[in-house]
């Protein structure tokens, strides 16, 4: 069966220099997005996007239709800031996206393909996480922008270490204001000042589409897609976004122009979409002055939408968050802040029956949300500590409601039907095979037994131990695998491995 996919982007910077980063309207998230569906329903799709193309001629009567017809004033707090007359156009293109159209979204931080020229030879180890540390030095350059270090990264690199560790002493000390909202950010600097060493010096690089496409293609494979078109926006003779695809192992790529393809024009708008909704999200939630230790809400003219602005982001949820759902629809780098806050937001304002339920409580949603939005940042930052292997099962083979893990033994989809491991009171010793999570951070086990692996969910009391174990794994210390004993003390569980 063959798909046609059709590629564009938003919020592209193809230098990345000293006057790009400081530049007013710079934004640090590179957005692409990518749709198809099977070649069968080309046609149908085609017309329905035409249709939709002329009954909206007013906003492009010389030119093809394009994502800047909505202006960033347009998003400036989400929906609840869009007219009336582009309400109905949103409504219009996102009712386009019928549950046969596939969408892929990545998000990656252009601080981030900086801060990785500048450590490519630091590697993590037992004690120390460097993809941890990145995630800290690029949060801190995208929220603080220190004017100095971004001056040293590109026209003073051999003091860009001595930068380094003048910005963080100075973030600890203005932390210690408020210690409770800044502990895990001062926790992160400290260890940063003990490891920072010897950075080699980048100049301004040009960017790298390579990741975008990398995770687009475990996106295919997850969807047992192997028959495929990809048409990419033609972006100059180079075709340095062509090459980038076919370099992550993309075949059957070819560029064209926009007003050529109608899929490259629903590319756009999404992407467009989407780009203008995070960037309007990440400045109204990160501080003003930034020098100023405080917790920062969102205000309640995020909150005061109508039932047609609710139902905008009702049909964005169910696009982004339901329609054709794989464990790669969305993929980014280790900095995924500003993408994990935009669903955070979907998922929460889903959550309302009408309007009038947000408006009821207008004044407290800023700070519901922001709870909301730090747990799904906690858990982020949870699942990459983690840093397990993630190869999700193709779609092809999921015929049956479990699949068997790489040690042979069956793992449930729905984790709630996983057995948990039976400890007695008392001890029990089992031979481990290995240790690891489901995607909800459920830790499971997979142990011999009776000659055969079979996998288990572990007590909540021994997430800490599961983690350990995966952290030394990835730190090179092999333990597994190896006899363990399990205990059962006055409901406290207790592992030790022989």
């Amino acid at each position: 069966m063959e798909y046609n996919f059709y590629y564009d982007e938003s919020e592209h910077s193809r230098s990345i220099g000293f006057k790009t980063v400081t530049a007013e309207n710079f934004y640090d998230n590179f957005i692409t997005v990518i749709v198809g569906w099977n070649a069968e329903n080309e046609q149908r799709i085609q017309e329905q996007y035409c249709e939709f193309e002329q009954k909206h001629l007013d906003r492009h009567p010389n030119g093809e239709l394009k994502s800047d017809t909505i202006q960033p004033k347009q998003l400036r707090c989400g929906f609840a800031s869009t007219a009336k007359g582009n309400i109905g156009f949103l409504n219009d293109y996102l009712n386009l996206f019928t549950d046969d159209i596939y969408i892929y979204i990545s998000t990656f931080s252009k601080v981030e393909f900086i801060v990785n020229q500048l450590f490519k030879d630091y590697k993590s180890s037992l004690l120390f996480d460097m993809d941890m540390m990145k995630y800290s030095i690029i949060k801190s350059l995208v929220i603080y922008k220190p004017q100095e270090l971004v001056d040293a990264i590109y026209n003073d690199p051999q003091n860009i270490v001595s930068t380094l560790k003048d910005f963080f002493k100075d973030r600890i000390k203005k932390n210690k204001e408020n210690p409770s909202l800044k502990q895990r950010e001062t926790e992160s600097f400290e260890q940063i000042l003990l490891l920072l060493d010897d950075v080699q010096p980048i100049a301004c690089v040009d960017w790298d589409y390579t990741p975008s496409f990398v995770g687009f293609r475990r996106y295919l494979d997850e969807n047992s897609i192997d028959d495929y078109s990809l048409t990419i926006d033609r972006e100059g003779e180079h075709q340095k976004t062509v090459l980038a695809a076919k370099k992550a192992g993309l075949n059957y790529v070819d560029d064209e122009e926009s007003d050529q393809h109608f899929g490259i024009r629903m590319a756009d708008m999404m992407a467009g979409i989407l780009g203008k909704l995070m960037k309007a999200l990440c400045k109204s939630i990160h501080p003003i002055n930034p020098n100023i230790v405080q917790k920062t809400l969102l205000s309640s003219e995020w909150f005061n939408v109508s039932e047609f602005q609710l139902a905008l982001y009702k049909k964005l949820h169910h696009i982004v968050c339901e329609l054709n759902n794989s464990w790669y629809k969305s993929f980014a780098g280790v900095y995924a802040d500003d993408l994990v806050c935009i669903i955070a937001l979907l998922n929460f304002m889903n959550l309302f029956k009408d309007a009038d339920e947000i408006r009821a409580n207008i004044n407290m949603q800023g700070e519901f949300f922001n709870a909301c939005a730090c747990q799904a940042l906690e858990q982020d930052y949870q699942r990459k500590q983690i840093k397990l292997p993630i190869d999700p099962i193709p779609s092809s083979n999921r015929k049956e409601d479990f699949y068997f893990n790489q040690r042979g033994a069956k793992v449930y989809y729905d984790i709630r039907k996983q057995p948990l491991l039976p400890i007695p009171d008392g001890s029990i010793k089992y031979m481990v095979l290995s240790v690891g999570f489901d995607k909800n951070r459920v830790p499971l086990i997979t142990i011999k037994e009776n000659g055969k692996p079979v996998c288990y969910k572990l007590p909540a009391q021994l997430l800490e131990w599961a983690l350990t174990m995966v952290a030394m794994a990835n730190g090179g210390v092999i333990l597994l695998p190896s006899e363990v004993i399990f205990s059962n003390k006055d409901n406290c569980y207790y592992a030790d491995i022989l």
